[in-house]
Order: structure tokens, then C-alpha cells, then sequence
């Protein structure tokens, strides 16, 4: 019996040591599930960087396919419109007997048969009739003036002659028994120009012009246009740089023809735009990607990755979570045991002055 209090000290001596093995397995099982939850953090941090990357790219690509499938669609109109004039002009120069035949009557009977807005014949004298009998002087007009030098084009104005808006005139000359006695022009209006160059990505309305070869915009689609969008360069982002491209470089691009990709701001937000030649043509079209898109896509793609860490983490932390409590529990029984064998010596100590510890097996103390 006088053994007992020694065993007691002995047994729970192995015991803490047993316990304390055990709660330093736990513990790093615990930090090796931490350093897994921030490499997960860290792996989610990449993810986004590179996602958000991809989907620029990817985004930056679509914008560049949409506008080239609009430059030939634009291209095909455009070489439909001017063979429309044409066939217009030949019908016309049928029926006329004398250059005196020409008459608003015989305009408004060609109008009947095109799709432009309005349809206008110039006199040698710049006089202009339109299909609605209004009458009006063109002889400072671009299409007037290269007419009745033999040519056939297509040219914009920003004060239409007849109805002060943004027109796209298509004009050929008409000739009279070899001379050229006049000027036949289809125009569409900026109503129309509009709906037709009008484009959504993803739902949502993006910006489309038509330049000429120094930016100005000839037509466009633009919901900011009525904001002062006047030249391609106006949306230019920053003063010296706008992307991987600068100033000069934006304005030799539109000079020469050439494809160029740069960076946008403007009253609808900012974002990417894209020019680039319109086959057979002086024009150029640009189109514009917003970023408010581009960040649309980026949110919806990061939060399902933030989702699937929230779970891997919250997997992570629920097994850390248990394994921290098991380890207070075990630190809480030892506790109470050490409390109690402390307490049966303390009071031990209190009843004898001397204490042996009997060997009865090899006969020793």
C-alpha cells in the first residue's frame, strides 16, 4: 500500500508522455492542414490573376473575329449600294431624250426603286432635287463636285444637305450622250446607319464607327457618340500611351490602313477597341469591347473558384477544428489526473516524514 502513491506518479509520468506524443502529432497534423489551406489561398490568388488574364485574351480575340466579320458584311454593302446607284444612273440616262427631261418627278420614280433614305439629282449648276421635290444647292459637296468629274464613291457628311444629320452618300455621275450632265447620290441617314451598324456582345450594346483614313467618324452606332466622340483618337485613354501603343502610333495606324488594338476611355466607361480596313475601301470600322463586360465575365468565373475554396477550406478547417479539440481534451484529462496524483502526495506527505518503495520480486527499496 505504501507503493501506491510512487506507481501512481510512475504510471502518470508514461501517461503524460504518451499524450504529449500524441498532441505533437496532432498539432502537426494541424499545421500540415494550415500550410495546405494557404497553399490553397495562394493557388486561388494565381487562379484569379491568370483567369482574368485568359478571358482578356479571349475577349480581345472575340471583339477582333466580330469587327472582321462586320468589315466584310460592310464591305458587301457597301459595294451593293454603289452597284445600286450605278444600275439607278443607267436606268435614268434610258429615258431621257434630253439633258431638259431631268425633273424631280423622274428622281422620285428612281427612289422607288432603292433602299437608300432619300435619293437626290445635281444639275451642272449645282442645283439638287431630292425625291421629295426639295431643292437645294450642292455645289460645294464632296459627291457633287468628284461626280461631275466622272467618278463614282462613297463620302459622309456630317450636314446633310437637305436634313442636317449624318449622312453616307453613294453618288455616280449621269451621263447624257457621252458628257456628264449630272449627279444621281442614295444617302442613308444616321437613323439608319445606326441600326445598321448596331451590335451586342453578350447582351450587352457595344460601339461601332466608321472612320475615314484620319479617324474622323463617318457613321456610327455609338451611344456616346452624341458626347463628342468625333475622331477615333478622342477615345484614346491616356495622353502619351493607351495599351502597348502611343499616340502617334494610333494616328499612323488609321493613316495607313492598318489593324491596331488599344485601350479606350470614355462616357460610357472604358474598355478595348479595335480598328481595322474595310476591303476595297478607304474606310476603316471600329468597334469597341466595354470592360464593364469583360468584368462581368471575370466576377461570375472568379466567385464559382472563390466557392470551390470556400469549400476546400472550409474542409480544411473543420479537421483542424477537431483535431485542436481532441488535443484540449486530452490536455484537460491530463490536467485533472496530474491535479489528482498531486493531491494523494501532497496529502501523503502531510501523514509520514520518510516513504520506501518495497522491490518484492528482486528484494530491494
Amino acid at each position: 500500500m505504501k507503493a501506491e502513491p510512487g506507481n501512481r506518479v510512475s504510471s502518470l509520468k508514461g501517461t503524460q508522455r504518451m499524450t504529449e506524443t500524441d498532441n505533437k502529432t496532432r498539432y502537426g497534423r494541424i499545421a500540415v492542414i494550415l500550410i495546405a489551406l494557404a497553399i490553397v489561398i495562394a493557388a486561388f490568388v494565381l487562379f484569379i490573376t491568370m483567369n482574368n488574364e485568359r478571358i482578356s485574351e479571349q475577349n480581345t480575340k472575340y471583339l477582333q473575329g466580330s469587327t472582321e466579320q462586320s468589315a466584310r458584311r460592310i464591305s458587301e454593302w457597301m459595294t451593293d449600294s454603289q452597284t445600286e446607284i450605278k444600275l439607278l444612273s443607267s436606268m435614268y440616262e434610258s429615258t431621257l431624250s434630253s439633258v431638259d427631261e431631268i425633273s424631280a418627278d423622274g428622281i422620285e420614280q428612281l427612289a422607288n426603286y432603292t433602299k437608300f433614305d432619300y435619293t437626290t439629282i445635281s444639275l451642272a449648276d449645282g442645283r439638287t432635287i431630292d425625291d421629295r421635290g426639295q431643292v437645294a444647292d450642292a455645289s460645294d459637296r464632296e459627291y457633287f463636285v468628284r461626280g461631275f468629274e466622272g467618278e463614282s464613291g462613297v463620302c459622309a457628311v456630317d450636314n446633310s444637305l437637305f436634313y442636317d444629320d449624318l449622312s453616307v452618300v453613294f453618288y455616280t455621275p449621269l451621263f447624257f450622250e457621252g458628257d456628264v450632265v449630272g449627279v444621281i447620290s442614295g444617302a442613308y441617314r444616321e437613323d439608319s446607319m445606326e441600326k445598321f451598324l448596331r451590335t451586342y456582345i453578350f447582351g450587352e450594346q457595344t460601339n461601332t464607327y466608321l472612320l475615314a483614313r484620319n479617324g474622323d467618324v463617318m457613321a456610327h452606332s455609338s451611344i456616346t457618340y452624341t458626347n463628342g466622340v468625333k475622331n477615333a483618337v478622342d477615345l484614346y485613354l491616356e495622353e502619351d500611351s493607351s495599351g502597348n501603343i502611343s499616340r502617334n502610333d494610333l494616328e499612323s495606324s488609321l493613316e495607313n490602313g492598318v489593324s491596331v488594338t488599344f485601350n479606350y476611355v470614355g462616357d460610357s466607361g472604358s474598355g478595348t477597341a479595335y480598328v481595322m480596313p474595310i476591303e476595297n475601301y478607304d474606310w476603316l470600322i471600329m468597334r469597341t469591347f466595354p470592360n464593364s463586360i469583360t468584368d462581368g465575365m471575370q466576377s461570375r468565373a472568379n466567385a464559382v473558384g472563390l466557392m470551390l475554396v470556400a469549400l476546400v477550406g472550409g474542409a480544411l478547417a473543420l479537421v483542424a477544428g477537431f483535431l485542436l479539440v481532441q488535443v484540449m481534451r486530452q490536455r484537460r484529462k491530463l490536467l485533472s489526473e496530474s491535479e489528482h496524483v498531486t493531491s494523494i502526495v501532497n496529502s501523503s506527505l502531510a501523514l509520514f516524514q520518510r516513504f520506501a518503495v518495497i522491490d518484492l520480486v528482486d528484494n530491494t527499496y
